[in-house]
């Protein structure tokens, strides 16, 4: 199993479904109070998969304090980042950008040309991140959501970075 060890202590290595499934979603709870959780969970109860790509940033004694998840199934080198979770204690040591880079990393090596992602409007802290990893805003589709909420598609190239 590869281990990144980086800034602040934190570890970055491949999620473990068996021991790292609930510490991620114990940092989802403490972010969002009402997520899709069982949705959540049967998607992830694929994971790993041929399709997929996952990591965690852990760290002694917290454990699971970051993860990431990225899905592509298309057939036109299109992946989906499904999913970066940070614990709250833990944003700003650089972290999330770790994660999205591993993710990316073995996107680009699995041959994918371009990588997509979603957020809700009102998390313009997500955009802003997003935004400085050298994505770029595509779409905003109204009531994407529900009736009030609108999301916001943002997506960059996967180049090869020699």
């Amino acid at each position: 199993m590869s281990v990144d060890a980086g800034s602040q202590g934190a570890r970055i290595r491949v999620f473990d479904r068996a021991c790292d499934f609930e510490g991620m979603f114990a940092i989802t709870r403490e972010i969002v109070s009402a997520p899709p959780f069982d949705v959540a969970r049967r998607e992830l109860d694929e994971y790993p998969s041929k399709h997929v790509v996952a990591y965690v940033g852990e760290k002694d004694p917290a454990g699971v304090i970051g993860f990431c998840a990225a899905s592509y199934p298309y057939w036109n080198a299109v992946a989906i980042l499904d999913y970066l979770v940070v614990a709250l204690a833990q944003r700003r040591n650089r972290l999330g950008t770790r994660l999205v880079s591993r993710v990316e990393d073995d996107l680009r090596a699995a041959g994918m040309r371009l990588i997509c992602v979603q957020t809700i409007a009102w998390n313009v802290e997500a955009i802003r991140f997003y935004e400085r990893l050298g994505y770029v805003v595509r779409a905003r589709l109204p009531r994407y959501f529900d009736d009030h909420h609108e999301m916001v598609w943002l997506d960059r190239t996967l180049g090869n970075q020699d």
